[in-house]
């Protein structure tokens, strides 16, 4: 799986705003554009330089998180420690935790 355009063009501001010395990042795309696994191979590239970085995904909808969690593990495997947080779930400490906003 390999990122379309746009993607990299993504991840290349946000490795910009990286090299800036910025710490987050806002991902803003229109809908069925691959956030998702933008995310994801950013992630991948965070986890890459710091392998024990956390990291808190943000949300409007829990749904959205599940499905979330299974496009991450397509990039970055099963090993990686995920956690979900809302309602009565409320693993708290995942490297990767996945909240709604």
């Amino acid at each position: 799986m390999q990122p379309y355009p746009h993607q990299l063009e993504a991840l290349a501001a946000i490795a910009q705003a990286r090299a800036a010395g910025k710490r987050r990042a806002l991902l803003v795309m229109a809908s069925g554009l691959g956030k998702t696994l933008t995310a994801a191979w950013e992630l991948q590239e965070v986890l890459k330089k710091d392998p024990n970085a956390r990291v808190l995904v943000l949300c409007h909808q829990s749904e959205i998180l599940d499905q979330n969690q299974k496009r991450f593990r397509t990039v970055l495997g099963d090993d990686l420690d995920m956690g979900i947080y809302y309602g009565a779930r409320r693993e708290l400490s995942p490297q990767v935790r996945l909240r709604p906003a």
